[in-house]
């Protein structure tokens, strides 16, 4: 039996420093891996220090805004660059702020062994995301903040027929009206970050190319990048789906990111079967980066 490899696709947007960080602790949990850094801010990653630690770089010109479909096509693009770089058995999607605390090793073994095509950390329905027709305020920032709270307003006058959000991370606002067709395959709601196998990417991209309504309809979902990829797979009735968590987050209710990693967030990170930890600050406090090392000895790795 071929020995499995993994490709690591970290979507990065802060601190090139500490995006190589993380990247350099994957190679040296993984060396066999290939690892590549996609980045859309010009200059963000030094390429070659990145070349010398085996460590690939993809510098994209999609402006990527988190939440929107914006992120999903980066994703997709991403992993199509991965696809035709790496012979990798299997691709992991990653944020730069994803740090190890498993062995990645055996990790890799257990998630080949186990024979799934995606391992998706599902959550709770959101019927409102996508039984609603989404898009968002276009115009300067300035221009948002007056025409969003008279979206809003009008949206109050008009309940059923009319939705105004406001983006928890950004200036965005998004209009709603209710939609008129059901979705093209069922809606599963997933976190962004996943593992897949080879044959589940090349599905997701064939897919993609092959049905342009799956892209016309998810694009005008509110939350886009959490439904996409999750929904399109788990649509395919001969790949194998389970539930797993690649990356171990807390996200408070009502917050608009998660919390920074600290030595609390990583004893309940050690209760599940996350093999990553996010967000790790770029200024972490080296005692938490220690503990988090001290993870990977503590921990065995089990496929599920």
């Amino acid at each position: 039996m071929t020995e499995p490899r993994f490709c690591y696709v970290l979507m990065c947007h802060t601190r090139g420093d500490a995006v190589a960080r993380n990247a350099r602790r994957i190679r040296e949990l993984s060396p066999t891996s290939d690892v590549m850094l996609r980045y859309d801010v010009p200059g963000l990653m030094d390429e070659r220090a990145c070349a010398e630690m085996g460590v690939q770089t993809y510098e994209d010109d999609i402006t990527v805004r988190w939440g929107d479909w914006t992120m999903v096509e980066a994703q997709l693009r991403a992993l199509r660059e991965a696809r035709r770089r790496s012979d990798a058995s299997h691709f992991v999607l990653l944020s730069g702020q994803d740090y190890p605390i498993r062995d990645l090793a055996s990790w890799e073994s257990g998630v080949a062994a186990d024979g799934s095509d995606a391992v998706l950390d599902l959550h709770g329905d959101s019927p409102e995301t996508y039984t609603w027709t989404w898009r968002h305020l276009p115009g300067p920032e300035i221009l948002r903040r007056v025409t969003g709270p008279l979206a809003w307003r009008a949206a109050h006058r008009l309940p059923g027929q009319l939705q105004a959000v406001r983006s928890p991370t950004s200036h965005h606002w998004y209009v709603g009206v209710p939609r008129r067709a059901a979705a093209p395959v069922p809606v599963v709601k997933a976190a962004v970050w996943a593992t897949l196998s080879a044959r589940a990417v090349d599905r997701l991209l064939a897919v993609t190319d092959q049905r342009p309504e799956l892209p016309r309809f998810f694009r005008t979902t509110r939350t886009p990048d959490e439904l996409y990829t999750s929904s399109v797979l788990s649509a395919q009735a001969d790949l194998q789906v389970r539930t797993g968590r690649t990356t171990y987050a807390d996200f408070p209710e009502g917050a608009s990111n998660p919390e920074w990693v600290d030595a609390a967030l990583l004893a309940r990170a050690a209760d599940t079967p996350a093999a990553f930890v996010r967000k790790m600050h770029p200024d972490v406090d080296p005692d938490v980066l220690r503990l988090a090392d001290e993870l990977v000895d503590a921990r065995p790795s089990p496929s599920h």
